[in-house]
């Protein structure tokens, strides 16, 4: 399954390592859980924000060389290359790919960071009650991620209204 999505082998490789550092199980899988989905996500919405780039990149020139290459009595060509643009470009504006997958990108980040953090023992993983604060940080980050989605998603149907 996420090798379908991956971004990288060096990532999932830094995912393992940093997740078989973590010794209690439960931890271990909550957070690797986490990293999976949020890496996950992050690539699928990077590849289809791509995707509709190069859709929306290409159609203009794709219309110039049907209009120029094309017969004189079929226009169709020209206007159904405009129309898919058009839909690219609105889809990409519309469904805000962009900042779902920088929002799942950083909270990927943050939780790889504060794995570091509580595997070695620092900041405030040097206190007794690590695991509850581990724990408490990574639902927090997640709860966070969670926020910012909703928030993109009533806003993009206000936008729609």
């Amino acid at each position: 399954m996420r090798k379908r999505y991956s971004s990288s082998k060096v990532e999932w490789a830094y995912i393992d390592q940093l997740t078989n550092a973590i010794c209690n199980e439960a931890i271990r899988n909550q957070v690797y859980n986490a990293l999976v989905w949020y890496v996950i996500e992050s690539s699928r919405y990077k590849f289809l924000e791509y995707f509709l780039n190069g859709v929306t990149l290409v159609s203009p020139s794709l219309i110039m060389l049907l209009n120029e290459c094309g017969s004189q009595d079929c226009k169709w060509g020209p206007i159904a290359v405009t129309g898919i643009g058009t839909f690219a470009a609105a889809a990409k504006s519309f469904s805000k790919l962009h900042e779902k997958r920088v929002n799942y990108r950083k909270a990927a980040e943050a939780i790889k960071s504060e794995t570091i953090l509580y595997i070695r023992h620092a900041g405030i993983y040097v206190a007794v009650e690590r695991d509850t604060l581990f724990v408490e940080k990574i639902d927090l980050i997640r709860k966070e991620e969670n926020a910012s989605w909703v928030k993109l998603e009533s806003d993009k149907n206000e936008g729609q209204d």
